[in-house]
């Protein structure tokens, strides 16, 4: 809607120690970005994800830590810039990102153990034990979910590593009907895949690994 546009987190070297960051917003008024600013959550921020809205609110969530190994996903909405009513919408979950669909309702994918989709908040559905990397987005009643999935406990446990890596797979669900049904595709040539991306409008579901 104008007032916000980018978020970010600042963090240190995965190696060192990658939950901690800022939580930065910044505004962006005629195609220039303003100045990053403190959203206020502390210093152990990642993974946020942004869905600006032209009719409601800006909404956002946002992985904050609480320990080693131990994390909550808050969401919150935005008024020119500052957050309203942050909230934990998903316990004990990590990485997450966020879509609203045509009714305003809300969808989350996380991974915990598994990778995982929520319509709104709390535990959401399992979507592969396996899995993790869960990016969403929507479109109307069009609700479309990439996310990565390993072929066995094996391949996971070696996920850092090349080795790992090299098994990972993209699969791809897709809802006409708001999440009633769900088909699943698996892209082809996905194997290995880095950071990924899906995007759906009014005629078709393009997901970019």
């Amino acid at each position: 809607n104008g007032h916000v546009a980018i978020v970010g987190t600042t963090a240190d070297e995965k190696a060192a120690k990658d939950e901690e960051g800022l939580l930065l917003i910044a505004p962006v008024v005629g195609y220039v970005v303003g100045t990053f600013a403190d959203a206020g959550q502390g210093d152990e921020v990642t993974a946020p994800s942004l869905v600006c809205s032209e009719t409601g609110p800006d909404v956002m969530v946002w992985r904050q830590q609480i320990s080693q190994g131990k994390a909550d996903v808050w969401t919150a909405s935005l008024d020119q810039g500052h957050l309203v009513g942050p909230v934990i919408a998903v316990e004990q979950a990590f990485d997450p990102h966020l879509a609203v669909d045509g009714t305003g309702s809300h969808w989350i994918g996380y991974h915990a153990g598994g990778a995982f989709l929520t319509h709104g908040s709390g535990p959401g559905t399992l979507l592969a034990e396996l899995g993790k990397f869960v990016e969403v987005t929507a479109f109307g009643q069009t609700v479309a979910v990439l996310y990565a999935e390993w072929p066995t406990r094996e391949a996971l446990q070696l996920a850092t590593t090349p080795e790992g890596q090299a098994q990972r797979q993209a699969h791809l669900r897709v809802s006409l009907d708001g999440g009633a049904t769900w088909a699943t595709r698996e892209p082809s040539g996905a194997l290995g895949y880095g950071p990924c991306n899906v995007v759906v409008d009014a005629d078709s579901v393009d997901g970019v690994c």
